[in-house]
């Protein structure tokens, strides 16, 4: 397959490009896309499957990087290089335990669609604003005049803007499920294509494109219990823990972030147990409270 074609090494993929958008260019640009999500996943992992790769994660990744073959690039070197140096995975990874991260890493390499499964073992969907519960390719305006592909450090949820260009990034709605969606043309894409992810709050989500970016780059180490201490430590700097307890009434009302992308999703209960136990349960610390408190 794709050792025997030129095309692969014609293509490089991109610093930080999601496997999704390197695939979807090979595809592009060989014509095959055009066959349709069902035919191209087929040719791509050597076997008959319905779901294509997500704009996170990819699995069956062992079938995939038989496929690709010898090649003269290190993310696409093995399986391991590919989730990674091309997925989001190194970045929910420092908010689950090394059981479950390992585990992940099982279920991606198998042979067997698994996105769902790790999905929710990674916690990466965890909102539903109007944004994050379609089927979303996010994008920085600038970086498609540049070269045009998806970044993985813009697909994290909660991420609007651009760690390099500081501007929000734009949005697609391609679909209604984002765990699996068809392939799309990136190479369509254009500057001007979608609409801004944000309009205000720009100094918090500039924050929030750093801190995503740190753990891209290996500059956080912060422990299970450390990032519990952490968000504790926050409520209660903002007056929402008293006596042990948060005041979900109060943070509903006065904490504008909170209650446009948590309120009805987030259990509380969830979050009281993650804050207060001495041994959280790793399930129960979701990247976005992090960030977001």
């Amino acid at each position: 397959m794709f050792n025997d074609d030129p095309i692969l090494n014609q293509l490089p993929p991109i610093e930080d490009e999601t496997i999704y958008s390197y695939l979807s260019r090979i595809g592009a640009c060989t014509g095959l896309i055009i066959l349709g999500y069902q035919p191209y996943s087929e040719y791509l992992f050597g076997t008959k499957r319905l779901k294509t790769p997500n704009y996170y994660l990819c699995d069956c990744l062992d079938n995939l990087i038989k496929r690709i073959g010898n090649n003269e690039f290190d993310c696409l070197s093995s399986s391991g290089a590919i989730i990674m140096n091309m997925t989001v995975f190194p970045f929910y990874s420092h908010f689950i335990s090394r059981n479950i991260s390992s585990s992940v890493i099982k279920e991606l390499l198998t042979d067997t669609p698994k996105l769902n499964s790790v999905a929710r073992k990674l916690k990466i969907f965890t909102l539903d604003n109007q944004i994050e519960r379609n089927q979303v390719i996010k994008f920085c305006p600038e970086c498609i005049k540049e070269q045009i592909y998806l970044n993985r450090e813009h697909m994290v949820i909660g991420n609007y803007m651009c760690y390099k260009h500081r501007i929000p990034l734009n949005y697609i709605v391609a679909g209604n499920n984002s765990r699996y969606p068809k392939f799309i043309n990136i190479l369509s894409l254009d500057y001007t294509n979608g609409l801004p992810c944000i309009n205000n709050s720009y100094l918090f989500y500039n924050h929030v494109a750093d801190f995503v970016h740190s753990i891209f780059m290996g500059d956080f180490s912060d422990s299970l219990e450390t990032i519990k201490d952490k968000i504790k430590y926050k409520l209660e700097n903002m007056d929402f823990i008293v006596d042990e307890t948060i005041n979900f009434q109060k943070l509903n009302n006065e904490f504008t972030l909170y209650r446009e992308l948590f309120k009805g999703v987030i259990n509380e209960n969830a979050i009281s147990e993650m804050v207060f136990r001495k041994n959280p349960n790793s399930k129960n610390i979701m990247p976005i409270h992090y960030i977001y408190f």
